[in-house]
């Protein structure tokens, strides 16, 4: 009896089980690297616009609560608080000045930053 060359049913069916599960698997991590670009976009965007809030406060005068949409899909709120009024000199200010960025999605990406700046005190007498 002569063996005819090719392949039996089961070596096929199992080389397609073995093909199917490795595409499940590349397309998995293909879907996941993409969501993982998608958020450090969001991410970048949402720093560079806390930045550019936060350098448009260079020498706060006053407590300040505000907010406000950006066209790119992102919501922002900028507080400025002075910190310790009594402490300092009577010639500077200082002030807390944090920005949260925040994308309307719903994923719930945000970034806060902080940072402290000195501002003329006003209302202050020379001495």
């Amino acid at each position: 009896m002569r063996v005819k060359p090719g392949f039996t049913l089961a070596e096929v069916l199992v080389a397609l089980a073995v093909l199917g599960a490795t595409a499940g698997v590349a397309l998995s991590l293909h879907s996941t690297g993409l969501r993982s670009v998608r958020a450090a976009e969001v991410t970048a965007r949402a720093v560079i616009a806390a930045r550019s809030l936060l350098e448009e406060v260079e020498f706060p005068q006053r407590d300040e609560d505000a907010q406000g949409r950006l066209p790119d899909g992102l919501t922002w709120r900028r507080v400025i608080v002075r910190e310790d009024p009594d402490t300092l000199d009577d010639w500077l200010a200082l002030y807390r000045v944090t920005v949260t960025v925040t994308e309307d999605s719903g994923s719930g990406a945000s970034v806060r930053l902080a940072t402290l700046r000195f501002s003329p005190a006003q209302g202050r007498a020379r001495r």
